[in-house]
């Protein structure tokens, strides 16, 4: 009988956050949701989680890092489910989490959105110092909230557009980790003299392949890194395996569970982890 009554305690348990789920949806909200876009459901999704995780990270290496997020603001971002769950771009996480070995302690990321690696990083002493770029003003505004919000000013510094010269921003390269996310804007930036300057770095760059003339260019990147580094080629991991692990997903649909480890990128995106050689 005690094992009946734990069985059935059990099974109550897994079922109670859908039946509560259940209790408040209405035949009103069933027909709004199945007229949603895939951003507007992503949105909705990425916000009731925020409200669940009080805007902030439980999961993997940065947990605990909080973030300031208005519902009602012009900025609209839908990661923040796979931030709070730990999934966002996991392989490059993997990979920044792992530098003590190569005795790296500043850490500069162009490109910097709202703060998830650089502020993770900080606040969990992966790194010791870092150097933020971000050129959107009112992505750096949230960025600067968020870094207060972690009590991390002392050890970040915000500038705005990483132009040809955000090498100078850099102390002694040797010891530095740079992340770079700038939409295209690689190509621009990372040239002969650049690329000289940070030699002495370890370097992770996000290829954007949707620009123009982009063989040709990606081509003369290459050719120049390959001078400097031994690169390794990454292809983008997500937390499709992780995904329903996590109980606070218990009652989501399985679409809009998956739908929070999509990053809503074009296609497979290609990564170089370049390392000096």
């Amino acid at each position: 009988m005690n094992n009946i009554k734990k069985i059935f305690k059990r099974e109550k348990n897994f079922f109670s956050d859908y039946l509560k789920r259940k209790k408040n949806f209405s035949i009103y909200l069933k027909k709004k949701y199945q007229l949603e876009t895939v951003s507007k459901r992503k949105l909705r999704v990425s916000y009731e989680l925020c409200r669940i995780f009080k805007n902030k990270i439980k999961y993997g290496p940065y947990k605990g890092t909080k973030f300031s997020i208005e519902e009602n603001s012009k900025i609209k971002f839908l990661d923040y489910g796979s931030y709070f769950l730990g999934l966002y771009e996991q392989g490059i996480t993997d990979i920044l989490i792992n530098q003590k070995k190569n005795k790296l302690t500043n850490f500069v990321q162009l490109g910097t959105s709202y703060g998830y690696h650089a502020i993770g990083l900080i606040k969990n002493r992966y790194f010791n110092s870092a150097v933020c770029f971000e050129k959107n003003k009112d992505i750096k505004n949230i960025l600067e909230k968020n870094i207060k919000l972690n009590k991390c000013q002392k050890n970040m510094k915000v500038f705005s557009e990483a132009k040809e010269t955000f090498h100078l921003k850099i102390n002694r390269p040797e010891k530095t980790m740079i992340l770079i996310d700038i939409e295209g804007q690689e190509f621009k930036i990372l040239n002969f003299s650049s690329i000289n300057a940070i030699k002495k770095c370890h370097v992770i760059i996000e290829i954007h392949h949707w620009i123009d003339n982009f063989t040709n260019e990606y081509q003369k990147l290459l050719k120049i890194l390959l001078k400097y580094f031994r690169i390794k080629f990454i292809t983008h991991s997500d937390g499709l395996i992780k995904i329903n692990e996590f109980q606070e997903l218990n009652s989501f649909t399985d679409d809009n569970r998956y739908l929070i480890c999509s990053e809503h990128r074009p296609s497979k995106m290609r990564y170089l982890y370049c390392i000096p050689k």
